[in-house]
């Protein structure tokens, strides 16, 4: 008896069947799932056809009432010509549309879009203007969408501010990754910038004597102190995993300088006199001011270490 090959539309292996079993409902040997034996596509080792991988998610029409040039719609099971693309009944769209996943060199956030080629896109979480072409290597374009990991990725172009908004959102507790120079530079300076902008009201109450302004100033930096105490140790440790120190260390003893500062706030928000506190931060602030500048200096290691990837990479 004459004998079919095709592909089971489930789990898109190879299935040979006897020519009496077209369009016929059977269970597929390798996967056990129900599936319609084609009527007209012919195995063909050129690849004469092409196959697509639709998932069935409704149950299937009596097939064996399916006439010859109609087909099956694998989401409604009504018959429906065999060059359709498109279902009358359930208005479903029989060509899966292939999609692609890359990160936006923008904001550095994972895009899954279709794969329009030379088409625009933007992205949908800073709105940027892509080139589908230009965003993602043509040479690994595949039908199916395309695993992240697989993808070597050209260095982020984001500018200080950038990196800086990571820091305290999306990268706020994050201290096992790596940092680049330019992350944990431009991290610092807009801390350092919005921290001086925390002690103006300190600043103008102390030079007018007003008591009101320099205890609303302290306040303020306390709070701000408080909220950036975290981000701040934590991209000093992916600045250290970068060079390949321990980031985690260097984290722990940020934190414990950090707070001791926020209780010297709080110290002087309440007036308890203390000479010593305000003298030994001073000292260790040096010399940790010294230990951020080296760490921050220092080229980071080429290639994957043990804390990640090169973030230049």
């Amino acid at each position: 008896m004459a004998e079919m090959k095709f592909y089971c539309p489930v789990c898109g292996k190879h299935i040979a069947a006897d020519d009496s079993l077209r369009g016929v409902k059977v269970d597929c040997p390798h996967c056990n799932k129900e599936i319609i034996v084609p009527q007209t596509i012919p195995f063909d080792d050129k690849n004469s056809y092409e196959l697509k991988e639709i998932r069935l998610s409704a149950p299937l029409k009596d097939v064996r009432t399916i006439k010859s040039g109609e087909k099956v719609c694998p989401f409604c099971g009504e018959a429906i010509k065999e060059e359709a693309i498109f279902c009358r009944f359930c208005k479903k769209d029989l060509i899966e549309q292939k999609k692609i996943k890359f990160i936006c060199q923008y904001c550095a956030e994972e895009v899954e879009i279709e794969d329009n080629q030379d088409k625009e896109a933007f992205c949908p979480f800073c709105g940027q203007k892509l080139s589908v072409r230009n965003s993602f290597p043509q040479n690994i374009r595949e039908t199916n969408s395309v695993k992240i990991q697989s993808i070597n990725y050209s260095p982020l172009n984001l500018s200080l501010f950038q990196y800086f908004l990571q820091a305290v959102t999306k990268k706020y507790c994050n201290y096992k990754d790596r940092a680049r120079r330019k992350e944990f530079w431009g991290t610092m300076l807009f801390l350092t910038f919005f921290g001086v902008l925390s002690r103006l009201f300190a600043i103008v109450g102390t030079a007018t004597h007003d008591e009101t302004l320099i205890n609303l100033g302290a306040v303020i930096t306390f709070l701000f102190s408080l909220a950036t105490i975290v981000p701040q140790a934590c991209v000093l440790s992916r600045r250290a995993n970068d060079i390949g120190l321990n980031g985690f260390t260097l984290m722990v003893v940020s934190l414990c300088i950090g707070g001791l500062t926020i209780l010297n706030s709080i110290i002087t928000l309440c007036e308890i006199e203390n000479n010593i506190l305000p003298v030994f931060l001073t000292i260790v602030g040096y010399l940790w001011g010294i230990v951020f500048i080296v760490i921050g200096c220092i080229r980071g290691q080429e290639g994957e270490n043990k804390y990640g990837a090169d973030p230049l990479q």
